[in-house]
């Protein structure tokens, strides 16, 4: 009887951390996909924020002439 009852406890103990693994290769793509999206979000707000400036400077001498 309390062979099997270890047996029992081994069995679901590797099925909890089967389960737990698979979380955590979920949880490591998806925080490495939002962290992609964050680079590429981030590159594109710089790309914008550097043309709306050398716009700006355009501008700027524009209404100087």
């Amino acid at each position: 009887m309390e062979d099997n009852l270890w047996r029992q406890k081994a069995v679901e103990r590797r099925a909890e951390l089967k389960e737990l693994g698979k979380r955590r290769k979920e949880l490591n793509s998806s925080r490495e996909n939002w962290k992609n999206k964050y680079i590429a979000q981030k590159q594109r707000a710089d790309l914008l924020e550097k043309e709306l400036t050398s716009i700006k400077k355009k501008l700027s001498d524009i209404m100087r002439d």
